[in-house]
């Protein structure tokens, strides 16, 4: 999920470095683990924060309390003072986590839990990705229907095609400038 949005992230901050600390595949659990083995400098940087899609895919349900304590620690490594940070919704698969679906629900608690526990640094993306559908399209009302991510942002069930970078990239850009970041 991170690569394109961070590479789609540097072309539209070319005044900033953009890490893109993103690994296919990867857990939050090993997310975390390279956080915490990262260079002290980008602990004291920006971070967005965007995990635990695979935990959901691996183990479910099951996944929610270790995205939570993951995400916990991840921001609690974050240099002392750094509250510059910005925590993204998960998204569902459109395959596997329509709406109804368990998958879809574990989403959305997990999504709920994480606005409350972070409510001045969560961001709704998925919310965002979805309303992004056009209903006037036969397409686009099926992704609303189903309430998940617009299709014409999406490479596969899940995965952020370029454009769909560019159109997050653009939406968190103007996330930063108001947080005055």
């Amino acid at each position: 999920m991170v690569p394109p949005l961070a590479r789609a992230l540097a072309l539209l901050l070319p005044d900033r470095e953009v890490h893109d600390g993103g690994v296919i595949g990867d857990t939050s659990m090993q997310v975390l683990e390279r956080l915490q083995a990262a260079s002290p400098a980008l602990r004291d940087r920006i971070t967005v924060f965007w995990f635990g899609h695979n935990n959901i895919r691996l183990s479910g349900s099951d996944a929610a309390a270790q995205v939570k304590a993951d995400l916990a620690q991840a921001i609690a490594s974050l240099a002392p003072g750094n509250d510059d940070y910005i925590v993204l919704a998960l998204v569902n698969n459109a395959t596997t986590a329509p709406a109804g679906t368990p998958e879809y629900d574990t989403v959305l608690r997990l999504n709920q839990d994480l606005a409350a526990a972070y409510p001045l640094h969560f961001f709704d993306i998925r919310r965002f990705m979805v309303e992004q559908a056009d209903p006037a399209t036969p397409q686009g009302a099926i992704d609303r229907e189903h309430d998940v991510p617009a299709s014409t942002l999406r490479a596969d069930d899940i995965h952020l095609s370029g454009f769909g970078a560019d159109v997050l990239a653009k939406r968190l850009q103007l996330l930063l400038q108001a947080f005055g970041w």
